[in-house]
């Protein structure tokens, strides 16, 4: 045994249990030598798994930063036109405001929806392993992001498209003749009073709600704009 070699053979009573403690310390030394060689094993096996998900966090947001740069550029197009229709209705009728109400409503009838790229963030959460980042500022920056903002936009989009769908698109089905308006040989495209009360009406509306989606894309760039140097500065 080891403790043959370092103590001399007992001869009484404390040298055994000198002997036996001796015995004792190098066991518990091993284990905790084992044990700290496997958490350290353990740690750095956490460090390079946290590292790889925020690689891949890092690219989705990259995806979606592209993605949000269209879509927001498609909404400030329609408020542009929302602008416009609604400056023309406000003002007596005229035939040089056909294609003003033309385009715009051909603008205002494109739907827009934003799918974030948020398989990563998904197998984070349902997999527990966002315990692995160790920077709770970031972590908290990531869930707001992905709870929070992404959810916001995706409801900014939904009042956009239920109001279309549910206003917009009967009214323009209901009043407006595309091919008449093409046609230059036709008739002009012409609105009553009452035509025109009522697409004030959803302008107003429209505009209020094309202006607070315009708000959100922003606001969402941004905080992903925020994260995404967030996950750059964790993983130097």
């Amino acid at each position: 045994m080891i403790a043959n070699k370092i103590t001399p053979p007992a001869s009484s009573r404390l040298g055994w249990i000198l002997r036996a403690l001796l015995e004792i310390v190098i066991i518990v030394f091993g284990i905790l030598l084992s044990l700290w060689i496997s958490n350290g094993f353990q740690n750095t096996q956490d460090r390079q798994r946290a590292e790889r998900y925020m690689v891949r966090l890092d690219n989705n947001l990259k995806k979606d930063e592209v993605q949000l740069t269209f879509e927001l550029a498609r909404r400030e197009e329609q408020l542009g036109q929302a602008k416009k229709m609604l400056a023309a209705v406000s003002t007596p009728w005229s035939s040089d405001k056909v294609s003003t109400m033309v385009e715009g409503f051909q603008s205002l009838l494109w739907t827009t929806r934003f799918n974030s790229n948020n398989a990563t963030f998904r197998s984070l959460e349902s997999s527990g392993d966002l315990r692995l980042i160790e920077q709770d500022s970031l972590v908290n920056q990531i869930v707001k992001l992905y709870h929070n903002q992404y959810e916001a936009l995706r409801e900014n989009n939904e009042d956009v498209t239920k109001y279309r769908d549910n206003f917009l698109l009967p009214y323009t089905i209901r009043n407006i003749s595309f091919r008449q308006s093409f046609n230059p040989t036709g008739s002009p495209v012409t609105f009553t009073a009452k035509q025109l009360d009522e697409l004030y009406n959803h302008l107003v509306y429209e505009t209020i709600t094309l202006q607070s989606t315009v708000e959100s894309y922003r606001l969402t760039m941004e905080k992903v704009k925020e994260l995404r140097e967030s996950l750059q500065h964790a993983m130097r």
